[in-house]
């Protein structure tokens, strides 16, 4: 009977260090599973946190789109800063339409274009033709008049600069 007795006692303690090495075993995996979950769990926030911040982003992106939007559907016009200038002289017109080649090409399609005569003997509507035509040739008269005033040899800068 104690042979028996030692026998089983013997059974039981290898049984406990059999259940001792499983539980082991299990507590093992049980925190490698933890350190796996927690790792995940740290990634997740992070991406969280990034997809957070980017839809901030987004939003104030979107804002300031909106408030661009605003800005210019708002504006009526255009802006333009306008400096003083000097008249221009007939010396500048001479510069301009006489001795320049591009401006001569310039008064010559003038010329062509709005000094044509002026005189149109329709009965319908012949004197009105007549004014607009006299109308339209009138600037071009005014720059021709311009460079010979400034082709003059009496003309002097000096007294149309006042």
């Amino acid at each position: 009977m104690i042979y028996l007795g030692f026998i089983f006692a013997t059974v039981i303690l290898i049984y406990a260090i059999y259940q001792k090495v499983k539980h082991d075993e299990w507590c093992e995996k049980h925190w490698d599973e933890v350190r796996v979950h927690a790792e995940t769990q740290a990634q997740l926030d992070a991406a969280h946190e990034e997809i957070n911040e980017l839809t901030n982003k987004l939003e104030l992106f979107e804002e300031s789109l909106r408030k661009t939007e605003n800005e210019e559907s708002q504006e009526v016009g255009v802006y333009v800063h306008q400096r003083r200038l000097r008249p221009a002289t007939p010396d500048l017109y001479r510069v301009v339409f006489d001795m320049d080649v591009k401006g001569q090409r310039i008064l010559e399609d003038l010329t062509k274009r709005f000094n044509r005569s002026a005189y149109v003997t329709d009965a319908h509507g012949g004197e009105r033709e007549t004014c607009r035509r006299l109308g339209q040739s009138e600037p071009v008269n005014f720059i021709l008049q311009q460079i010979n005033l400034a082709n003059d040899p009496d003309y002097s800068e000096a007294e149309n600069d006042e």
